[in-house]
C-alpha cells in the first residue's frame, strides 16, 4: 500500500497499513477482524423474523444468511467499528474524513473501482455493507459542529449509492439500519432488551444502545402476528368484504381467527407500551440530543437539515458511465424515523385505519423493497380491512376489533408522551442549564419524528400535532363504550409517564429524572399525563406552550 495512504492513518495504523488492507482494518478495532462470530451468527441460533412468511425482510438475519465480516469493505468495516474513538474526541473530525476517503481509495482500489464494490455481494452482505456505510456517510456529513459536508466524494458515494439501490431504498440511515445492526446476545426470549445489542455504534454509549434496541424489542413483540395478519389479509378478508363480500356469510371459524387476532394484538400491543415505556431506564436525555443529529437526513424538513443542507447532499459521480460521470443531488430525505417501520402500515391497514397526513405513506419509499411490498399486499385495497369485516357483518361481536384499536390508540399516546418529554421538556431544560456550557462544545439535536421541529414543521405544528393526528384518526367509530385496552397494561401506564405523574411538577427535570430512574417509578392508573400529551385532556404540563 502507498506510503501517502498510511500518512493519514493514525500512527499506530501506520505500520500495519503498510501490509495489507485488512490488516490495516484489523489494526483500528479491538479485538481484529479474525475474531470468532459473536454466538448470534453461530449455527443453532435463529433469531426471530420481523416479518413473517415470505416478506424476505429479517429483523435479525438468520445465521445462515447473516453476513460475516466482509473483506470486500474490510477498511470500512474496521473505521465503522472505531467510530466512538472519533466521537470521543479522540481524533478529530478533519482525521475522520482523512481515514475515511483514503479508506474508500483502498477498497475502491481493490474492487477494480468504487462502482464494483457491492457488484457480487449477496442480499445478506448488501444490508451489512448499508449498515456499514450508513453510519460512515453520516458521521462524515455531521460530525462537526456548525457545519456539515454539501458534497459526497466519489470514492464513497458510489458504493453506498449501488448499495441501496440494490436493496431498493435511498442512501441514508433510515430504520432498517437499526434493525439490520442488531444482534442477539443469547437467552430464548426474543423481544427482551436486555439480551440485544448494536455492532455498529457511532458513541458506543448505553443510550444509543438503549434507544435502539427499545425499538427493536417493540417490533419483535409484533412479528408472530404478521403472518397471521397476512392470511386474514389475503385468503379469509376478501371472502367478506368489497364486492359481493359483505353479503355472505361467515364461516364461525373465520371469524373466530379474526377474533383471536385482534385479542392477540392488543395484548401485544399492550406488552409493547410496557417494553416501550422502559425506555427512561437507559436514554439519558443530553446523550439522546446529541447524537441524534446523526440521524439527520439529507435536506429534510426539519430546519436544522435545511440550514446546514440548504441544496441537499450531493453523491458524486455515481450515475452515468466512466466517460461521462453524473452527480446526483438528494435533498427532501429524511433520516431514521418510526413511520419507516413497515410494522405500522401493516396494523393500519389490517384495521382499516387511514390517516390525513402523508407523511407516513411518503416515509415508505425509505423502507427497503421487501418491506415496502409486504406493505404493499395490506395497502393495495383499502376496503379489505376488519373493520369493513366487522361493519359488514354487525351480529358479529365487535369488541375484539374495538380493543385492538384501542390498544393501538394507547401506544400511539404513550408515544407522544416519550417523544415530547425527551424533545421538548428535557431539551428545554437542558439547554437552559448554564452548567452545560457552550452550545458549540455539545449541540443539542431537538427534532421530531422524521426530523419536524418541535414547533412550525412541515406537517400542520411539528411533530406534536402530527402524532395527535394518528391518535385522533386511532378510533373505532361503532365502539362499544365497555370495551377497553386488554388488561395488564391498561393497569399501568409506561414508566416514563408514570414517573412524571408520580412527581406533580409543572417540568420534569434533569434531577427528577435520575430519581424517577433510580426508583422506577410508581404506576399511573388514572392517566392524566398521556391525556395532556395526547390532547384529550384540556391541560396539563407546558400544554398552552404546545398548543395541545
Amino acid at each position: 500500500m502507498p506510503v501517502v495512504f498510511a500518512s493519514l492513518i493514525t500512527p499506530y495504523a501506520f505500520a500495519a497499513s503498510l501490509i495489507t488492507p485488512v490488516a490495516f482494518a484489523a489494526s483500528l478495532i479491538t479485538p481484529t477482524l479474525t475474531t470468532p462470530p459473536p454466538r448470534h451468527c453461530q449455527p443453532g441460533r435463529s433469531p426471530p423474523a420481523i416479518l413473517s412468511l415470505d416478506s424476505g425482510f429479517r429483523f435479525c438475519p438468520d445465521p445462515a444468511e447473516r453476513a460475516a465480516p466482509l473483506a470486500e469493505i474490510a477498511e470500512f468495516e474496521a473505521l465503522a467499528l472505531a467510530l466512538p474513538r472519533f466521537y470521543h474526541g479522540q481524533e478529530p473530525p478533519q482525521q475522520y474524513k482523512r481515514t475515511l476517503l483514503a479508506a474508500a481509495d483502498a477498497v475502491a482500489t481493490r474492487a477494480g473501482g468504487p462502482e464494483r464494490v457491492a457488484a457480487t455481494m449477496t442480499e445478506a452482505q448488501l444490508q451489512r455493507a448499508f449498515v456499514v456505510l450508513s453510519f460512515l456517510v453520516h458521521y462524515y456529513v455531521w460530525c462537526e459542529d456548525g457545519a456539515a459536508e454539501q458534497v459526497l466524494p466519489r470514492t464513497i458515494a458510489t458504493p453506498y449509492w449501488h448499495v441501496a439501490k440494490a436493496l431498493g431504498c435511498e442512501p441514508v440511515y433510515t430504520d432498517a439500519v437499526i434493525m439490520w445492526n442488531m444482534v442477539g446476545a443469547g437467552g430464548d426470549s426474543t423481544a427482551d432488551p436486555d439480551l440485544i445489542h448494536l455492532e455498529f455504534s457511532w458513541t458506543q454509549t448505553e443510550s444509543e444502545r438503549w434507544f435502539s434496541v427499545i425499538q427493536g424489542a417493540v417490533l419483535r413483540l409484533l412479528d408472530p402476528l404478521m403472518g397471521r395478519a397476512l392470511l386474514l389479509r389475503e385468503e379469509i378478508l376478501p371472502q367478506y368484504t368489497g364486492g359481493e363480500g359483505p353479503g355472505t356469510a361467515v364461516d364461525p371459524a373465520h371469524a373466530q381467527a379474526a377474533a383471536d387476532f385482534c385479542d392477540d394484538l392488543a395484548s401485544r400491543l399492550d406488552d409493547a407500551r410496557l417494553v416501550m415505556g422502559r425506555m427512561f431506564e437507559r436514554l439519558d436525555p443530553h446523550d439522546f440530543l446529541v447524537f441524534r443529529r446523526y440521524f439527520e437526513g439529507w435536506q429534510s424538513s426539519s430546519e436544522f437539515s435545511r440550514s446546514h443542507l440548504p441544496t441537499g447532499l450531493t453523491f458524486s459521480g455515481v450515475e452515468g458511465t466512466a466517460d461521462a460521470l453524473t452527480s446526483v443531488v438528494l435533498g427532501g430525505i429524511p433520516g431514521a424515523n418510526a413511520g419507516q417501520q413497515g410494522s405500522w402500515h401493516v396494523l393500519d391497514a389490517i384495521l382499516g385505519l387511514t390517516h390525513e397526513e402523508p407523511f407516513l405513506r411518503e416515509q415508505r419509499r425509505l423502507m427497503p423493497a421487501s418491506q415496502r411490498r409486504f406493505v404493499e399486499r395490506f395497502t393495495a385495497e383499502p376496503a379489505v380491512s376488519l373493520r369493513a369485516f366487522f361493519d359488514a357483518h354487525p351480529a358479529l361481536d365487535r369488541a375484539p376489533y374495538t380493543r385492538a384499536v384501542a390498544s393501538l390508540r394507547a401506544w400511539r399516546r404513550e408515544h407522544i408522551s416519550l417523544a415530547g418529554m425527551y424533545l421538548v421538556s428535557f431539551a428545554r431544560e437542558l439547554e437552559g442549564d448554564p452548567a452545560r456550557g457552550p452550545a458549540s462544545k455539545s449541540p443539542l439535536h431537538v427534532k421530531g419524528t422524521g426530523g419536524s421541529e418541535a414547533k412550525g414543521g412541515k406537517a400542520k405544528g411539528g411533530f406534536v400535532k402530527l402524532l395527535q393526528s394518528y391518535i385522533r384518526e386511532t378510533v373505532d367509530p361503532r365502539a362499544v363504550k365497555e370495551a377497553r385496552p386488554s388488561g395488564g397494561a391498561s393497569e399501568m401506564a409506561c414508566p416514563l409517564t408514570s414517573a412524571k405523574q408520580y412527581l406533580r411538577g409543572p417540568k420534569f427535570t434533569r434531577q427528577q429524572y435520575d430519581e424517577a430512574r433510580r426508583a422506577r417509578a410508581l404506576p399511573d392508573k388514572e392517566g392524566a399525563l398521556v391525556r395532556a400529551w395526547s390532547g384529550d385532556g384540556d391541560h396539563g404540563p407546558e400544554g398552552d406552550e404546545l398548543g395541545i
